[in-house]
């Protein structure tokens, strides 16, 4: 069985058209499948067009959480729930061509056990693509774990690699490169992302710096290590203050006292995410079920 999870997150616009296509392009994929729908929390239709799509197609089924957990918690509820030989992650506003899924499997089948999507080109403004570029250049470098540059979530995994993901225990998991880090033998494929075909993006700039800061957090030790070169910097600038005297010393103590507040926030923030991981609450509650049998406890709450 071939299992595709789609978060989704008030998208009643364009689930009528992602219906469509996939179910025109299901019977290129060779073998049974399963549609998971993960509703985060939407308060437009998207759960009852899930339980439509449900009594249309069995094959369509539906897992609600109790509220906006965000995408990342959102993947994470599907690939605990998902049954599949292989798993294919796909967001539900069509920029990512769900064509490609039948190409992923071809070359899992060629022995493949992460295929993923690599954005050779992108619908958004130069300055998104901008961003884009810095946040996974910057992450590249300061990661230990070779993350591929322009690579999401858009991909398919062999079912002992979603079983490895599944393992983590992180509460702010980050997909993407918690996938290059569990290892295994991994393709890109380069496409042409596409607009959104309908409604509204859910990621807010606040969502996407949130999303940026989590990379960094799960996949570098790029804080603490920053807050220590900021720390002897600071010594070195009130020293030479020092040194030298008069102005200068008082522009040394100014500076010296920013970037002592620097790095207060940066050992804040750790400290902030360490209280996170130390309480170990569960990272989504589920409040509805379609098609779907009752899932062992595992790190998340069953509330019905």
């Amino acid at each position: 069985m071939l299992s595709v999870i789609i978060p989704c997150c008030n998208e009643s616009a364009v689930l009528p058209q992602l219906f469509e296509r996939l179910q025109a392009l299901a019977p290129s994929w060779g073998m049974d499948y399963e549609i998971l729908l993960v509703d985060d929390g939407s308060t437009d239709r998207t759960w009852d067009l899930i339980r439509t799509y449900h009594r249309r197609d069995r094959r369509w089924k539906g897992l609600r959480l109790a509220r906006n957990f965000g995408q990342q918690a959102a993947i994470g509820a599907g690939l605990h729930a998902a049954r599949g030989r292989a798993v294919v992650l796909l967001d539900a506003d069509l920029q990512d061509p769900p064509e490609l899924i039948a190409d992923f499997l071809d070359h899992w089948r060629r022995g493949w056990q992460v295929v993923y999507g690599v954005r050779a080109e992108r619908p958004e403004g130069w300055w998104k693509q901008l961003g884009y570029r810095g946040f996974y250049w910057l992450l590249k470098r300061c990661s230990p774990t070779p993350i591929p540059l322009d690579a999401g979530d858009f991909c398919l995994m062999d079912r002992r690699v979603a079983a490895a993901l599944r393992s983590c225990p992180e509460q702010r998991p980050f997909w993407r490169g918690l996938r290059a880090w569990v290892g295994f033998r991994q393709l890109g494929v380069p496409y042409a992302r596409h607009s959104r075909q309908a409604g509204q993006s859910q990621y807010t700039f606040r969502k996407l710096l949130r999303l940026a800061a989590d990379g960094f957090d799960s996949m570098t030790t790029a804080a603490p290590t920053a807050a220590l070169l900021l720390a002897l910097m600071a010594a070195v600038t009130l020293l030479s203050g020092w040194l030298v005297g008069g102005t200068a010393q008082s522009a040394a103590l100014t500076i010296g006292a920013a970037v002592q507040c620097l790095i207060l926030a940066l050992l804040v923030r750790q400290q902030v995410r360490s209280l996170e991981e130390l309480r170990r609450r569960p990272r989504w509650v589920v409040a509805g079920r379609i098609g779907l049998a009752a899932a062992p406890k595992r790190r998340h709450l069953q509330a019905a």
